[in-house]
């Protein structure tokens, strides 16, 4: 649970959720939200103690901050830690990390890449509804497993779901490898790059065939007429 809190906190708020690889939801079984919700909070009253912390990054422009206060305000879920507008600052373009429970579905913060810092969290029951969940919304960028590496789940998400990438017990670190192409896969994008992916994305080869000649009955045979 502990390195599940500081990989998913620390990508999802690392320069104020503005990457494209960052978590944009959390699914977690029920018996195990209030034990994570618990971890994240410390965490985050430790890393970004004040407003306008400098160990967090400002919000891109004064449009995105006010679709993150319209997300928080929005979101139809509770919110249970940060959020607080007295503490939104404008001047500053600072948000404070928020985390939201159960925001309704159809909100502005389930419905579009969040780029920011609001990290929502919804639980399930059992692990059919994980794979239902993600293959019901847009594919994407990147899918995160967090448990045993080996486990029958972790095959699931990998065989049963569509994404540009997946790791296991980690975020945002397999953009980092040259060995693995990196891209994503229908709405979150196409084409591949790093390493040698890069290089076969970013060159135009030409196919080319080399054929001898054909027999004369075989030549026939492709132009009528025709025999039954």
């Amino acid at each position: 649970m502990s390195n599940a809190v500081h990989k998913i906190c620390g990508s999802k708020f690392q320069n104020s959720g503005q990457t494209c690889i960052a978590p944009d939801y959390i699914l977690i079984h029920e018996s195990l939200k209030q034990t994570f919700i618990d971890g994240c909070k410390a965490l985050c009253k430790e890393v970004f103690p004040a407003e306008g912390s400098e160990n967090q990054a400002k919000i891109v422009n004064d449009i995105h901050w006010n679709r993150m206060v319209k997300c928080i305000e929005s979101s139809g879920g509770e919110v249970v830690y940060g959020g607080n507008k007295a503490n939104h600052n404008q001047k500053l373009k600072h948000i404070e990390p928020t985390i939201i429970f159960n925001p309704k579905l159809d909100s502005e913060l389930m419905t579009d890449e969040i780029f920011g810092p609001i990290m929502p969290i919804i639980t399930f029951k059992h692990f059919d509804e994980v794979i239902e969940f993600v293959n019901d919304k847009p594919k994407p960028l990147a899918l995160y497993y967090f448990g045993d590496k080996d486990h029958a789940n972790a095959k699931r998400c990998v065989d049963e779901t569509s994404s540009g990438a997946f790791m296991t017990n980690d975020c945002i670190l397999h953009v980092l490898s040259h060995y693995s192409g990196f891209g994503g896969v229908g709405e979150s994008g196409y084409g591949r790059y790093h390493g040698h992916e890069g290089f076969k994305q970013f060159s135009n080869r030409k196919g080319c065939l080399y054929k001898g000649h054909t027999a004369e009955s075989n030549n026939k045979m492709s132009m009528p007429p025709f025999s039954e």
